[in-house]
C-alpha cells in the first residue's frame, strides 16, 4: 500500500537524522487564488483544503484533502498517531528539508491560469492527441479544452463537480476512469490521488500510458518513485 510506503520512508527520514523530537505544526493554509476569472477552485469553494506542515526550522510541505485537521507535536508523536494527510504533508516537508525535492508550496494569485497555459504548451510539444484530466482543476479544464477541444476528457471523484464545466463534461471518476484512461494517449492526474487512495489503481490502469501528476501533494512520492510531476509555478 502506498500509505505504508510513505510511512516507512518517513520513519527512515526521521530516525536516520535523529529528528524524533523535532516539532511540527500542521494546519489548514489555503493559498490566496485570484478568482476574477475562475471562481470554482475547490480550495476557494471550501470543498477541499490545503494542509500545511511546518517544521520548526520553517520548512514546509503540503497535502490537499477534504478533511481539515490540526496537529502540533513531535515527529515521533506524529508517526504514532498522525492522520494520513498529516503524514503526507510532513513527508513532503522532510523531503524538502533533506534537499531531495523543491516546490512544495502551492502557487498563488493567477498562477494556476499561467500554469494551465504552460501545461497546454507542454502537451502540444509532446505531440499527444487525446488527453485525460483526472481531477477537476478549473484552470486546466478551461485551457486544455481551448487547445484540445473534444479530445479532452475529464473525471473527478467529487459528485459536486460532475456535469458540464467550461464546455467539457466532467464524468464520475469511479465509473469512468477505466474507459477514459483506455481511450487517452496521456494522463494529467491530480497529485491528491496519493491522499485519497486512488494512486495505485490509476497507475495500474495506466501502465501503458504516459502519466503526468500535478500539485504539491505528490512532491515527495514522485521523487522517490520516479513518476513525472508538473508543478512549475509552486514555490
Amino acid at each position: 500500500m502506498i500509505h505504508e510506503f510513505i510511512r516507512d520512508k518517513m520513519n527512515y527520514l526521521i530516525h536516520s537524522s535523529a529528528m524524533e523530537s523535532t516539532y511540527v505544526e500542521i494546519s489548514v493554509k489555503n493559498p490566496l487564488l485570484d478568482t476574477s476569472t475562475i471562481k470554482d477552485y475547490p480550495l476557494v469553494e471550501g470543498r477541499e483544503v490545503m494542509l500545511r506542515a511546518t517544521l520548526e526550522d520553517g520548512t514546509v510541505g503540503e497535502c490537499f484533502t477534504a478533511t481539515p485537521t490540526h496537529f502540533r507535536g513531535t515527529l515521533g508523536e506524529l508517526l504514532v498517531k498522525g492522520k494520513q494527510s498529516c503524514l503526507i504533508a510532513t513527508f513532503n516537508a522532510l523531503m524538502r528539508k533533506k534537499g531531495f525535492i523543491d516546490r512544495t508550496v502551492h502557487c498563488t494569485g493567477n498562477a494556476p491560469e499561467r500554469c494551465a497555459e504552460l501545461l497546454s504548451d507542454y502537451l502540444e510539444l509532446l505531440g499527444y492527441d487525446r488527453v485525460a484530466l483526472l481531477g477537476f482543476q478549473p484552470a486546466f479544464v478551461r485551457k486544455l479544452h481551448e487547445t484540445f477541444g473534444d479530445r479532452l476528457q475529464v473525471t473527478d471523484l467529487n459528485p459536486g463537480n460532475k456535469g458540464k464545466k467550461y464546455g467539457v463534461d466532467v464524468f464520475d471518476a469511479k465509473k469512468s476512469n477505466k474507459k477514459i484512461i483506455h481511450n487517452s494517449d496521456v494522463l494529467v492526474v491530480t497529485g491528491s490521488t496519493v491522499a485519497n487512495g486512488t494512486f495505485e489503481d490509476i497507475m495500474a490502469m495506466a501502465s501503458d500510458k504516459r502519466v503526468i501528476f500535478y500539485g504539491t501533494t505528490i512532491a515527495g512520492l514522485a521523487a522517490l518513485m520516479g513518476v513525472e510531476r508538473f508543478c512549475p509555478l509552486s514555490e
